[in-house]
């Protein structure tokens, strides 16, 4: 009934994320509803990251598959703890940084030699080919020349060979190999000033895969799935900031996490980081999470007890993420040395001092070579160091736990992710949403202004055509009345000159008038005429306009030339055209002070 229900359990999770990665895939395919800007609450990278870790929980369920996280600072004790878990020797430990890139170690009962299975090589290949080129170069050769410099750094060199690059590994030596080669590419590419190729292994299926049985699940019941553990790289491995996101891209991934702190650097600047990364997925991992305070065997009689250690760790992380009940102090060094010495007694075989770990073991246990033929003795020692390393409760509490439980745990770890993707678009959409209506409602109030503008301008457009025409009204009886008044005085001005033949009078009274306004002597009326009478006597005499143009007495005007006549003719035009042109003049001023007085 038990195994029923989780595996419908299962079949409901896995239904659930192809929902969920559904809709965001509609979501990206959509046109302008997800930005590009990464400072949107969702945007288009998020959605990617977040299907990715959807179908990483898809390949976890289909499989049954928890997946616990390793996480902690560059020589805080990782590889050790993982070790100490395994029973073997499957990560090596160097005195310098090790995690290049994420990698998996799966439980596999029976599989007692560990095989590591790389798989996605090409990546790797090309990068160790792009170096050798770059080596060639002048960057390259004074780079190559400043490492040479330095015998640590010039076994980097070595790597550049790629008959060490291969899809599979069998067994603690050849895996020693691949992931020190993988570790020393990292720091090579980062000193010929290359990147490598993180991004390829972004995602679950494409990381390296360690196959092996753990000892402490050997004879497990493996009905309800399994446990894999996952080495992450620390936010200071090999001065690799890229690390530092692939951390916390896998923590998100992960369906557990067991981070491991070293007990003599608590508060130090590199723990500090790894608490950030813990603190910013606490949602997600929430009572999910263990943490191993490592080293404690160090402890001096100054130093923090363990139940001090339990109470003080949780309240460097936040929101509760951690009780104290899920912090575990120990060594993991002591329990890896002692789980091995304890593997290789309870096969029925003998330690042997030329293995390097076996050397470790006895200067650990106080003994000498000639005590590793006293089986029970060593097997003694070992059982006193195991408890020493407190490492039994863990043991028990989260990794036989994590297997006992691995689906129930991996559909648990599914449906948080879902419920953190379902908020996340949820608020997004919502936030969109509320957008949209603002958006709509002042959308309407424009087009209400806007409408009510529209009227009061067709309105203000009535009352200023109706203004217009009655103003037009005025001012065409005004000209109209101007206009035929100027037409009368026309027409008589031009009767007389036809009827007199000349124009004389009119002309010499306004050049009496022009002149008169000149003078400058206080005479009289009659004085200033009869002055002016005899001056425009002469005046009119040279210019002729005593002279009449034609006489109107006589019918009949002949010319003994052509010119003559033509000459007449321009004479009578021209004084037309100078009455013409005078009422023209008296208009003018007339129609401008009609238009605009109104």
């Amino acid at each position: 009934m038990h195994e029923n229900n989780i595996e419908l359990l299962c079949q409901e999770a896995e239904r659930l994320l192809e929902l969920n990665i559904d809709l965001l895939q509609k979501m990206l395919t959509e046109p302008k509803v997800l930005g590009d800007s990464n400072a949107q609450l969702f945007d288009r990278s998020k959605a990617k990251k977040r299907i990715e870790e959807l179908q990483g929980e898809q390949i976890k369920i289909s499989n049954k598959e928890m997946v616990l996280a390793i996480v902690g600072t560059m020589k805080a004790g990782k590889s050790t703890t993982i070790n100490a878990i395994v029973g073997k020797e499957v990560l090596p430990n160097r005195n310098r940084p090790m995690t290049s890139i994420p990698t998996l170690i799966r439980h596999v009962p029976g599989k007692s030699t560990p095989y590591l299975h790389l798989g996605n090589v090409e990546p790797i290949s090309k990068l160790i080919l792009l170096l050798n080129k770059k080596i060639e170069t002048v960057d390259g050769k004074q780079r190559v020349e400043s490492l040479r410099k330095d015998k640590e750094k010039e076994k980097l060199l070595d790597i550049l060979t790629d008959d060490w690059l291969k899809d599979n590994y069998n067994g603690e030596v050849e895996i020693f190999k691949c992931l020190s080669a993988l570790n020393d590419l990292v720091r090579l590419a980062t000193e010929l000033g290359s990147e490598f190729p993180f991004h390829d292994y972004s995602e679950v299926h494409k990381l390296p895969v360690i196959q092996v049985e753990f000892s402490h699940l050997t004879g497990m019941d493996n009905s309800q799935g399994t446990l894999t553990l996952l080495d992450t790289p620390g936010p200071n491995e090999a001065g690799q900031p890229q690390l530092q996101a692939m951390m916390r891209d896998q923590l998100q991934k992960a369906s557990a996490v067991l981070a491991v702190m070293d007990y003599t650097q608590l508060n130090s600047e590199a723990d500090e980081q790894v608490r950030k990364e813990l603190n910013a997925i606490a949602e997600v991992v929430a009572g999910r999470f263990f943490v191993l305070v490592n080293k404690f065997d160090q402890k001096d009689r100054n130093g923090d007890d363990a139940d001090t250690v339990k109470q003080t760790v949780p309240t460097m992380l936040e929101n509760g993420l951690l009780s104290s009940e899920r912090v575990y102090p120990g060594s993991s060094r002591h329990a890896y040395l002692a789980n091995h010495a304890r593997s290789v007694i309870s096969q029925g075989n003998q330690l042997s001092a030329r293995e390097g770990w076996v050397n470790d073991f006895m200067m650990m246990a106080g003994c000498d070579e000639e005590d590793l033929a006293d089986r029970e003795y060593v097997l003694k020692r070992a059982n006193k160091f195991w408890q020493h390393s407190f490492f039994d409760r863990l043991i028990s509490e989260v990794i036989q736990a994590a297997h006992t439980k691995a689906a129930a745990l991996a559909v648990d770890s599914a449906a948080a992710k879902l419920v953190q993707n379902s908020e996340s678009a949820d608020e997004y959409l919502a936030l969109r949403h509320q957008g949209l209506q603002a958006s709509i409602h002042s959308l309407q109030t424009q087009i209400k202004d806007l409408i009510k503008d529209i009227e009061e301008v067709a309105a203000c457009q009535q009352e200023v055509d109706k203004e217009v025409k009655f103003v037009m009204g005025e001012i065409t009886h005004e000209t109209k009345k101007l206009l035929n008044n100027a037409e009368s005085k026309l027409e008589k001005e031009l009767d007389k000159y036809f009827q007199e033949g000349k124009r004389q009078e009119e002309a010499l009274n306004k050049e009496f008038e022009r002149h008169s306004k000149h003078d400058k002597n206080n005479r009289g009326e009659s004085d200033k005429r009869g002055v002016f009478g005899t001056l425009l006597g002469a005046w009119a005499g040279n210019v002729g306009l005593q002279s009449r143009d034609f006489d109107p007495e006589n019918p009949e005007v002949k010319f003994s030339e052509h010119a003559e006549a033509m000459q007449f003719i321009k004479k009578i035009e021209e004084s037309v055209i100078s009455i013409l042109a005078e009422k023209e003049k008296e208009i003018k001023p007339m129609l401008t002070k009609i238009v605009g007085g109104h």
